[in-house]
């Protein structure tokens, strides 16, 4: 990774799946210099998520969030739920859920140091 441009206050959080991070950490890499990753888990069903942290300068802002929407795309997964309590055979069920969108917020840093 690049160090970050000092003057930079402005930053993109965007939180993602862990595997849309890695598609749009490859296209963000094309029209920025600097991206942070930061893992994490939980969010909806437990999903591994990550946080990419994006300095950027008002300029580049339609083209960060355009490249975060591309690759970030919805999509359609399954996954086996259990539902306790249930009078089935097995007590699983087969649930639809939407994955793959990204949570964006964009931060202005008015005082910053470093240690």
């Amino acid at each position: 990774m690049n160090s970050p441009d000092i003057s930079t206050t402005n930053f993109i959080v965007a939180v993602v799946q862990a595997q849309a991070a890695i598609i749009a950490g490859d296209a963000l890499n094309d029209v920025t210099t600097t991206i942070f990753q930061l893992p994490s888990t939980g969010g909806f069903l437990g999903l591994i998520n990550k946080k990419l942290i994006i300095p950027f300068n008002n300029l580049r802002w339609n083209t960060l969030i355009q490249t975060l929407k591309q690759t970030c795309k919805q999509r359609i997964e399954y996954t086996v739920i259990s539902i306790d309590g249930m009078m089935t055979s097995t007590g699983l069920f087969l649930a639809r859920v939407t994955a793959g969108e990204a949570r964006v917020l964009s931060l202005k840093v008015e005082h910053h140091e470093e240690f």
